[in-house]
């Protein structure tokens, strides 16, 4: 009952709290925005009091309702007739300017509700005045915010087995196993440019996969000192972190043994991409280690990594349990209960596209009303190279790079798009996370020399005992001008993604 109760809320808090606060109740009506603001909320009418209402629900075909009040609160009436089933619940969500009530009902026949107190004149006013806003809404968003939920609740615990169970579970495939568990590869055998891709099973990384149907949830860039000839492997990672190297050798050393990122061989896996023959030859030794030097402690910023996962607003887009509505529903709800994690995944984004300086989500989906336009559809506009955000840490403005497109933006300095786009570079690499990352081309397609294993993917996992097979999606995409920009994140791509 308790979780039936917060799914609830956070129903109630995505729509009423955020679409209709300081609204005139005039403005609801069947034209009105709310109603393709979200496909899974259905504005039914303004109750007047002391009148009879009448209206045919999702569970029910018959609801009538009448509302009343004294200087104590509201005093609500049903009659619920004509159940389409017996095990159908009628949700239904009664509003004011202030406050909200959820009512599920499930039998027919006579309900009484009472809504204690009144909030405030203002709220007193409207209500004895014009009524009670109430919506239906259909049980398949609760049924979506649920499963949800219980998936939240997979990753929370940060179990990596569980977690892999749960991966296996998305994949729809049972992990192999491998007998290899560390490839000890000559640091110079490996060329500078070469991509290594993670598969984690930790709560952090792992998200990254399930949004994307990805076998990959980080990425870093292994680049070489050109005036040393050391190989060091850089990433971004988050604070304190930042943008660092660490020698390669120390590096895979500490995967392996656990020193570093809690990596043992059982919950830590690890691939290398060479560049192909051409992206090779095109890439900038120099160049990249310079751009690694220029970026060295920029601070890992999450304000991308939500607009690069969702590009499309189509139902399809978001592996279940997720789907744009319960995706929007989940990101107002937030703005209640983990305002910081919105505000760093979500609001200044959302800002950068809407041309706005909100700090709330309910000013977010109010403009995005004003516009006509879905959360989803916002979500999916793409991010821009160009944009800065403010480092919590220092307060500079700076570009919002995750891991995988502070790689793509050494690899856009160095060259290594030269083959497909010459000197100009039509891609916002903010856009490409680990999946898009494997799909292109740029990528040799056999593994390095010195790669002694017991499988015959088309490149070299170093570490892990789960084998990372991306092989029917590897490496078969050129890349093209504005890539990944509005691709589906999941299963269903359109062509050309």
């Amino acid at each position: 009952m308790n979780t039936i109760r917060v799914l609830l809320f956070l129903l109630v808090v995505a729509t009423a709290s955020a679409s209709i606060a300081s609204k005139p109740y005039h403005i609801f009506d069947e034209k009105d925005p709310l109603n393709d603001m979200y496909d899974f909320i259905n504005f039914m009418g303004v109750a007047e009091p002391y009148k009879m209402h009448v209206q045919e629900g999702s569970c029910f075909k018959k609801i009538i309702m009448y509302v009343n009040y004294d200087s104590e609160g509201i005093y609500i009436d049903l009659n619920l007739q004509e159940p389409r089933s017996h095990l159908c619940t009628e949700l239904l969500v009664f509003t004011t300017t202030e406050r909200f009530h959820f009512s599920p009902q499930l039998f027919h026949g006579k309900h009484s509700i009472k809504i204690k107190g009144w909030k405030d004149v203002r709220e007193q006013h409207l209500v004895t005045t014009e009524g009670m806003i109430y919506f239906g809404v259909s049980g398949n968003i609760i049924k979506s915010v649920k499963d949800f939920y219980d998936l939240y609740e997979v990753y929370k615990k940060d179990d990596w087995k569980t977690i892999r169970a749960q991966m296996e579970l998305s994949f729809g495939e049972k992990f192999k196993q491998r007998k290899t568990g560390k490839v000890d590869l000559n640091p110079d055998d490996i060329p500078s440019g070469t991509l290594a891709l993670f598969l984690k099973y930790n709560n952090i990384e792992s998200y990254i996969t399930f949004m994307t149907h990805s076998k990959a949830g980080h990425t870093a860039l292994l680049l070489r000192n050109p005036a040393t000839g050391q190989l060091f492997a850089t990433e971004n990672q988050p604070f304190p972190r930042n943008v660092f190297k660490t020698d390669y050798t120390t590096w895979v050393n500490q995967l392996s043994d656990g020193t570093y990122d809690d990596c043992t061989p059982d919950k830590c896996m690890m691939v290398l991409l060479p560049l192909s023959d051409e992206a090779q030859e095109a890439f900038d030794d120099q160049v990249a280690w310079d751009a690694f030097l220029d970026l060295k402690g920029s601070p890992y910023l999450n304000a991308a990594e939500l607009f690069a996962v969702v590009d499309n607003s189509d139902h399809n887009a978001l592996p279940h349990p997720l789907s744009p509505d319960a995706l929007t529903l989940l990101a107002t709800f937030g703005e209640d209960h983990f305002p910081a994690f919105n505000k760093a995944f979500i609001i200044d984004g959302a800002n950068h596209r809407l041309g706005t300086n909100f700090d709330n989500m309910h000013d977010v989906v109010e403009e995005c009303i004003k516009r006509d336009m879905t959360v989803p559809q916002l979500l999916a506009i793409p991010e821009d190279d160009k944009w800065l955000y403010k480092d919590p840490n220092t307060g500079k403005m700076v570009p919002a790079l995750h891991c995988t497109s502070y790689v793509f933006d050494v690899y856009k300095r160095a060259g290594a798009f030269k083959p497909w786009f010459g000197d100009s570079f039509p891609l916002n690499t903010h856009e490409i996370t680990p999946r898009d990352a494997y799909e292109m081309s740029m990528f040799k397609q056999k593994p390095l020399k010195g790669c002694v294993r017991d499988d015959t993917l088309p490149y070299c996992q170093v570490l892990g005992l789960d084998l990372v097979d991306f092989s029917d999606d590897f490496a078969h995409i050129d890349p093209y001008p504005h890539m990944d920009e509005h691709c589906y994140s999941y299963k269903h791509f359109p062509q050309g993604c």
